[in-house]
This record gives structure tokens, C-alpha cells and sequence, in this order.
């Protein structure tokens, strides 16, 4: 049988000097999963090292042609880019992260006391300017006993309330 010239069957891998560091605990932590683009000539694959939680892929990292060495181990022939699939997933997952990231800081930030407080200050606004006092009154004392920085504003406009009517 002749020798196959690894470098020439796939142009794309990069020799690699040692095994990508891998380790789990629990599920989670950096391991390898799949197996693609499978050579029956050198019977070597793919497969992409990820980032996992609680066993689920989460973020691929990286991809490697491997040949089987016996049991659970592999021998690393070289890396290899990663397949559109891998590439695709990472974005869905920055975009879910950034978007989770972003509704969160979102949520902190209109539901914080201040901003509830701002709001009931302006419907009070509202509510007088359209001559329903008591209901304004009732807004101005919600912001007055509440958490927010807003309460010396809210007594000021409680106290000159009867100038305003």
C-alpha cells in the first residue's frame, strides 16, 4: 500500500504540535463532539471541540481531523476550519447572548424605582393638566412612599398641588 500524503489529501488542515487542551467537569468545560467529513481511504474525520454545558455544545471553538487510537482516544493529524454549521451556530449564540444580555439590562433599567417613579410623576403631570386632581394626588403619594430617589420631588409637587388645581 502506498503512503498518502496527508498535506496533499486536505489542503485546508494545519499541522497541529499536541492535543487541543481539553477537560470537563459535570458536563461542562471544552470536549469534542460530531463527526464530519469522514475519509475512508485514511479513515480519519472531523471533529469540532466546544464549549459545553451541562453536556450541550455551546460555542464551537475549533475543529480537528482525527483518526481513532483504540477506547475513547483520538490521534490529532491537524486542524481544520470550522463547517458553516459550527460558524452559523456561534452567531445564533452571540445574537441570543447579546439580545438576552440586552433585554435584561433593559428591563433593570425601566422597572429600576427611579424610572417607575419618573412615570408616575408624568401622569400626574398629565392627570393635571387635564383637571383630575385626586387621581394626580393618588400618583404623587405612591411616589412619595416609595424606593426612589424621586420622593423630594414628588412632597414638592404633593405640597403645591392645591396652586396647580
Amino acid at each position: 500500500m502506498s503512503e498518502i500524503d496527508l498535506q496533499d489529501r486536505f489542503p485546508e488542515m494545519k499541522p497541529v504540535k499536541r492535543a487541543p487542551t481539553m477537560w470537563t467537569v459535570n458536563g461542562c468545560g471544552l470536549t469534542l463532539y460530531g463527526s464530519r467529513d469522514k475519509d475512508p481511504e485514511t479513515r480519519t474525520y472531523v471533529k469540532t471541540r466546544c464549549l459545553s454545558l451541562v453536556f450541550l455544545p455551546l460555542f464551537a471553538l475549533s475543529a480537528y481531523r482525527v483518526a481513532k487510537a483504540g477506547g475513547e482516544g483520538w490521534y490529532f493529524l491537524g486542524r481544520v476550519p470550522l463547517s458553516g454549521f459550527a460558524k452559523a451556530w456561534n452567531f445564533l449564540i452571540a445574537i441570543c447572548l447579546a439580545g438576552g444580555i440586552g433585554g435584561i439590562t433593559f428591563n433593570q433599567i425601566y422597572n429600576s424605582p427611579d424610572a417607575i417613579a419618573e412615570r408616575k410623576l408624568a401622569e400626574a403631570e398629565s392627570q393635571l393638566s387635564s383637571g383630575e386632581v385626586v387621581a394626580a394626588a393618588e400618583s404623587i403619594r405612591s411616589v412619595c412612599f416609595g424606593p426612589s430617589t424621586k420622593r423630594d420631588k414628588a412632597k414638592e409637587l404633593l405640597e403645591n398641588l392645591h396652586e396647580r388645581a
